[in-house]
């Protein structure tokens, strides 16, 4: 948390005022963003590997396109 908390709170005289609701609120919502994001990342791997990529190809080729652009890559 401690490391979420700037990104979601203001810090007034050294201090963090926050909602507490409010944040959490936020902080799930970033973080299931987070987790689907990783989940897209580790099915377009998955399906990379299963059309003859690499491991390390395969890595290469996501850096260089979006995870959703697996689905139509050539082999």
């Amino acid at each position: 948390m401690d490391k979420l908390l700037p990104r979601f709170a203001q810090k007034v005289n050294g201090r963090y005022v926050l909602d507490y609701d409010d944040v959490v609120a936020r902080m799930k919502d970033y973080l299931d963003q987070k987790d689907r994001e990783r989940e897209v990342r580790a099915f377009a791997l998955d399906v990379l590997r299963s059309r003859g990529f690499g491991e390390d190809a395969a890595r290469k080729w996501l850096q260089r396109h979006r995870p959703e652009e697996a689905a139509r890559s050539a082999t």
